[in-house]
């Protein structure tokens, strides 16, 4: 298993002060098995929303998100957007890939 942060959305709240409705994230840490890992890939959407506004105070406008898709039971997959960059996301499965194997 590989100890990663990820980055979720919470509530939708009412913003007065801008008369909208607004995402609330949070962070978490999660435990990802790198077997079940079908791709790796910029979260450009998430970069975005981040540059626009910060996501959560105190986190740093030039951080990078990468979505993991997870296979879940089925035909069924799960997304999940964590910090850090692809590569450092994908070098930390295979890493944790090769703990399991050994």
């Amino acid at each position: 298993m590989v100890k990663l942060t990820e980055i979720y959305q919470g509530s939708i709240e009412y913003d007065e002060k801008s008369e909208k409705n607004v995402a609330v994230y949070g962070l978490r840490e999660i435990y990802i098995n790198p077997k079940y890992v079908v791709c790796v890939r910029e979260d450009n959407c998430m970069q975005n929303k981040a540059k626009n506004k910060p996501l959560i105070a105190g986190l740093h406008s030039e951080l990078s998100y990468t979505q993991i898709v997870v296979h879940g039971s089925g035909h069924h997959t799960v997304n999940i957007t964590v910090l850090g960059t692809k590569d450092q996301i994908a070098t930390d499965l295979t890493l944790g890939e090769e703990h399991i194997r050994k």
